[in-house]
């Protein structure tokens, strides 16, 4: 009895084919990684939808809200605030608050 060569089974593809492909999809999945970085970092970049920078965008049952407020430091000086009342009657304030210096001695 002899073997039909027709039912003999198929060789198996060439490592070098097998190769070529994963090196292609690694590639390709690099590729596609990359732009998903591009697009996150443009996004982030991108100034809010709302009007200017800082601004709030439009929300719910509303258009945008004020622009941005501007925030800047300075260095503290020591002097008068003078501080006029104009009204009848006494002032009491709801809230009172006492001052001490951070360094403090004996």
């Amino acid at each position: 009895m002899t073997p039909d060569p027709s039912l003999a089974p198929s060789p198996p593809p060439p490592a070098r084919r097998r190769r070529w492909l994963g090196v292609v999809l690694t590639l390709l999945l690099i590729a596609v990684m990359v732009a998903g970085a591009v697009a996150l970092v443009q996004r982030a970049r991108a100034p809010a939808a709302g009007g200017a920078p800082g601004g709030f965008g439009p929300g719910p049952g509303g258009g945008g809200g004020g622009g941005g407020v501007t925030v800047g430091a300075t260095r503290a000086v020591q002097g008068d605030l003078p501080v006029l009342i104009d009204a009848l009657g006494t002032v009491t304030p709801p809230i009172t608050a006492t001052l001490v210096p951070q360094v403090s001695g004996v």
